[in-house]
């Protein structure tokens, strides 16, 4: 044995300890997604329920519906997009698709707001459909909001109403994630330390 065995030998053993978290993550990811197959009639079955409720009036909006029309003109474009939800005016519009265009992501962008008002879900659905469309998503999340988006929904009549509302067609799903231990404290992939931390 060399000098480097051992250190070999527990490099080895590192990576097989995180072949099987990766191999236990895509396991529980088939899991959650045979569940939801189980449950797709109840949802289906819900979604059926909504939709034939009857339709409160909408609430008129502060926007004319020439203002309204403008916005729809400026989300009507061809190719690929972020589908970010619909334009709310009193009520949601699932008409004004609010989209942004996949080629237009390398730009800045802001998302602010008060307390609940949906930041940390808009950064969660750039990022899933970022994902989606091919595009590595490299989130800098120190409270852990956005790990949710490793797992795969659940759904309710509630949410299933809100999706139907604003025209789109909820699917629980998963999407493929990796965390990162910076210095290699607490879970999540160890990434060495700089030169100065050394």
């Amino acid at each position: 044995m060399t000098d480097d065995a051992p250190r070999l030998a527990q490099e080895e053993a590192a990576a097989a300890v995180e072949a099987a978290r990766r191999a236990q993550q895509v396991a529980e990811a088939a899991l959650k997604r045979a569940q939801d197959a189980v449950d797709t009639a109840a949802v289906n079955a819900a979604a059926a329920a909504v939709a034939a409720s009857p339709t409160p009036a909408a609430k008129l909006g502060p926007l004319t519906p020439e203002a309204v029309d403008t916005i729809r003109a400026g989300y009507t474009f061809e190719g690929a997009a972020l589908e970010m939800g619909a334009l709310v005016n009193g009520d949601a519009q699932p008409a004004v698709q609010v989209r942004i265009p996949l080629a237009m992501t390398n730009r800045h962008g802001l998302v602010g707001g008060a307390t609940g008002t949906g930041k940390t879900k808009t950064l969660q659905v750039l990022a899933e459909q970022l994902a989606a469309a091919g595009v590595p998503v490299f989130a800098a999340d120190i409270k852990g909001d956005l790990s949710g988006i490793a797992s795969a929904g659940e759904s309710n009549e509630k949410l299933l109403a809100r999706t139907q509302g604003i025209g789109q067609d909820w699917q629980s799903t998963a999407t493929p994630t990796e965390f990162f231990s910076l210095g290699g404290i607490g879970r999540g992939i160890p990434q060495p330390p700089t030169a100065a931390e050394s």
